[in-house]
Parts: structure tokens; C-alpha cells; sequence
């Protein structure tokens, strides 16, 4: 009796230890998500990266540091299904590529298990789309927008986490500081019912946007109603698109 107790000790304490690599996957989609006819991301890149890691080093050297870990697509039958080993419970840079989209960068946390993230959490932006919406914002706003091709400068499109997050926001409340120090012009917006933006001054604030951003370390600062912060950096190349999205805002 006291040796099958202590089997099963022992066989908890393994089962419990956590793993020093996780398998961490998940469906990435190929253009800003519309919920019609959405495509999932079957050709291009999908790579993950330590927060740490300079994206001007040369991304095989990243890897062999331990630095990298590049993204599969693990089933024949299952196009833009993504996976990527990585260490477990640590704050990771994705960088995502596709061909007819720019080149994007946004910030998680893998899974202390084996785990899949939420479907839609990932997805490029498109040139089509996105290309005409930044005009047509930066038409309305007054802003002489940049060329992303060009690669000179980064664009940051941001989103709170759900209704109760975008509520503890204001527009005040929204800091951004890009690549050489320079503290970035921020608009914020409030969605409808009908998925129109309005440009908010105060809160709700449920999308923000900074452009011609200079590249490098960009740093989101969100303050909640409390004064609690948080902040999320992002290691950019020029040319890229940030995705601040799903950000939470502390009470």
C-alpha cells in the first residue's frame, strides 16, 4: 500500500513539473478579418522571437541563440494552421509575412501547456484593405501618411481588449513613444453597434492609431481609470505594420 501511494506521488509531481518547450499553434488569417470570406495565411512566415532579439540580426544566428523559433505548418490537410516550440510562459514578438501584405509585428504570451490561441487573435494586414483604410483615415485626420513600401516608417493600428477594457480608456490616456524617443500624435476612435469609428476625445476608446512612426523600440503606454499602467514595446523594422491589438487596461 505505501508503495503504490508513493508510485502515484511521484507520478503527480512528473505530470505537474512544467515542460521546458511547449507546442504552441493556432489558424492565422491572411488579411484583416471582415467576417466575410476570410482567408487563412497558407503561404507566407509566421516566426516568433524573444522580446529581446534585434530583428536586424540575422534570424538563423537568432535561432541557434535560442532567440527565434520559426513558425510550421503541421498538417498537410490543414493550410494556415501555424505552430511554432516555444518556451512556455514567456512573452513573445510574432512577426507575420505574406506576400500581397505588409510585413507586421505583434506581441503575446505562449501557453504554459501545449496550447492553440484563440482563432482570429492573428492576421496580416493586406495591402488592399488596410492600404486604403490608413488613406482614408490619415485624408480625414489631416495627416500626410507614409508609404509603408518605401520603408522608412511604421504604422501602429491599436485595440482594447473587450467593451470593458476600451471603458477604464481614455484618449488621454494613450501613450506612444516610437523608435528614436519621439513621443507619436495618438487618435483614438469609439466603435458603434455598427462597426462605425468616431473619433473619441475621451472614453470609451476602443481602436488607436499612431503613423509615420520612426522604427525601432515602439512602446505602447495604456493608463486605466485608476492610474495603473501597462505597457507593451514592439521591435520594429521599417516598413512594418504593428498590431497593438487585444490589449488590456488595468482598472
Amino acid at each position: 500500500m505505501w508503495f503504490s501511494a508513493f508510485v502515484a506521488c511521484q507520478f503527480l509531481t512528473e505530470v505537474r513539473e512544467q515542460p521546458s518547450e511547449v507546442r504552441y499553434g493556432g489558424w492565422v488569417y491572411d488579411g484583416y478579418l471582415t467576417g466575410v470570406d476570410d482567408e487563412v495565411l497558407a503561404d507566407g512566415t509566421v516566426d516568433f522571437f524573444d522580446p529581446s532579439a534585434d530583428p536586424d540580426e540575422d534570424w538563423e544566428a537568432l535561432e541557434e541563440d535560442g532567440l527565434m523559433w520559426p513558425g510550421e505548418q503541421p498538417y498537410e490537410g490543414s493550410p494556415g494552421y501555424w505552430r511554432a516550440v516555444v518556451p512556455p510562459e514567456a512573452d513573445v514578438v510574432v512577426r507575420l509575412a505574406a506576400e500581397d501584405s505588409y510585413d507586421s509585428v505583434w506581441r503575446g504570451r505562449s501557453a504554459e501547456w501545449d496550447s492553440i490561441w484563440l482563432g482570429g487573435a492573428l492576421f496580416t494586414w493586406d495591402r488592399e484593405y488596410t492600404g486604403a483604410f490608413l488613406a482614408s483615415l490619415a485624408e480625414q485626420l489631416g495627416v500626410d501618411l507614409q508609404d509603408l513600401d518605401d520603408g522608412g516608417v511604421v504604422h501602429l493600428w491599436g485595440r482594447t481588449w473587450s467593451e470593458e477594457h476600451a471603458d477604464r480608456l481614455g484618449s488621454s490616456g494613450i501613450t506612444i513613444t516610437d523608435g528614436v524617443g519621439a513621443e507619436a500624435r495618438v487618435f483614438a476612435f469609439e466603435q458603434d453597434d455598427e462597426g462605425v469609428l468616431h473619433e473619441s476625445l475621451g472614453a470609451p476608446v476602443d481602436h488607436f492609431f499612431a503613423l509615420n512612426l520612426a522604427p525601432g523600440d515602439i512602446s505602447v503606454e495604456l493608463v486605466g481609470t485608476g492610474g495603473a499602467t501597462t505597457t507593451v514595446t514592439y521591435p520594429t523594422l521599417g516598413g512594418e505594420m504593428i498590431g497593438a491589438w487585444w490589449l488590456g487596461v488595468p482598472e
